[in-house]
């Protein structure tokens, strides 16, 4: 009686406790399984796509987004696309913008969350700010073709502000304020 009585006040709980957090567990660990499963599939699914990647669309995603400031280069870009544009580039101000917040997509639904960038891809995104005069005879339709050709430059390039001076003798100017891009250290 006694062993009946200690088998069913201590080991029978006990028993009954393994058994139902053996069940859990085996349980939980499945559903960790699965989502691991997913998780594998979906970086194959990214290795794949990386290795699709040339060497082109390298240089040309480098040039897009460029991996320093480099004032010059910038100073060179803006004084050709004034040139091909029948434009002269009279004044140039370039400073540095800090660092720029991006929207990131959180993954897990549609909205979009401002966070900095390092966090996701161990980079961070600076701005650089560049302020320009240009100046010519026949203005508005240089400044149109200006304007196209800093569209379709390889660089992202956001117009800020743009202002108009008016002639002073046979030419009139132009004030452009843009922002341009490149991945910080």
């Amino acid at each position: 009686m006694l062993l009946f009585i200690s088998f069913y006040f201590i080991l029978w709980p006990k028993y009954s406790e393994i058994n139902d957090e053996g069940s859990l567990d085996y349980e939980s660990k499945v559903e960790l399984l699965e989502s691991r499963n997913q998780e594998l599939a979906q970086l194959q699914d990214l290795e794949v796509k990386f290795n699709q990647i040339t060497s082109a669309e390298i240089v040309k995603l480098e040039k897009i987004l460029p991996s320093g400031k480099d004032f010059s280069d910038i100073f060179v870009q803006m004084e050709n696309l004034a040139k091909e544009s029948g434009l002269k580039l009279s004044r140039v101000s370039i400073t540095e913008g800090g660092l720029v917040e991006v929207a990131t997509d959180t993954g897990k639904n549609s909205t979009t969350s401002k966070s900095k960038t390092s966090s996701n891809t161990g980079k961070e995104i600076g701005a650089v700010n560049i302020s320009l005069s240009v100046e010519g005879d026949n203005t508005y339709p240089a400044l149109k073709i200006f304007l196209d050709n800093i569209e379709d430059n390889m660089r992202i390039v956001d117009i800020d502000s743009l202002s108009y001076t008016p002639p002073t003798g046979e030419s009139s100017s132009y004030t452009v304020n843009l922002k341009t891009y490149y991945l910080a250290d």
